[in-house]
Formats: structure tokens, sequence, C-alpha cells
């Protein structure tokens, strides 16, 4: 049986912002603002980001393709530099296989 230091335990607190006009620290020269305001700043921020992000992620798919692109035209294929061998004779007894 366990002792009772060895059971961990945990503590959670929950605080709920009651303020309606909340004062903005030392970049903001203490200016004060509303609740409300700050939550649609807040959001509006995070969708800014948000789609920022996800334009670069097209941005690198796109540039991407455009390398592939690239690479697959500087690249040689096999029908660009081999030898194709015709007019062999047919396979008879002069002419076998081996």
């Amino acid at each position: 049986m366990l002792s009772d230091e060895s059971v961990p335990y945990y503590l959670y607190g929950v605080v709920e912002c009651q303020n309606e006009i909340i004062s903005l620290s030392e970049p903001f020269n203490n200016t004060t603002i509303e609740r409300k305001t700050l939550g649609f700043i807040a959001v509006g921020t995070d969708i800014f980001v948000m789609t920022c992000f996800l334009f670069g992620i097209w941005v690198i798919t796109y540039l991407v393709k455009l390398d592939s692109e690239r690479h697959k035209n500087l690249l040689f294929e096999t029908k660009e530099f081999s030898v194709v061998v015709d007019n062999l004779p047919t396979l008879s007894e002069d002419y076998t296989i081996e």
C-alpha cells in the first residue's frame, strides 16, 4: 500500500477577469481599454497570424512545385541519350541467340 506522501495531487485555480476596463502597462503609456475591445483585438490578431501562416505554407508548396518542375526539365531521360539498334539479323542456325 502506498503512503500518503507518494500520491501526487493537482491544484487548479480559475480566475475570471471581472474588470470592464483594463489598464495597459508600460509600452502603451498606461492607457485603458475595454475588455470587449481587447478581446476583438486578440481574435483579430490571431486570425491575421493564422492567415499569414497558411499563406506561407501555400507559398512554400508553390515554390517546391516550381523547383520540382525545374529539376525535371534539367534531368535527362533514357530516350534522349540511348541508342536504338534496328535491322538485326533474324535468328537462324547461323545466327543463334548466343
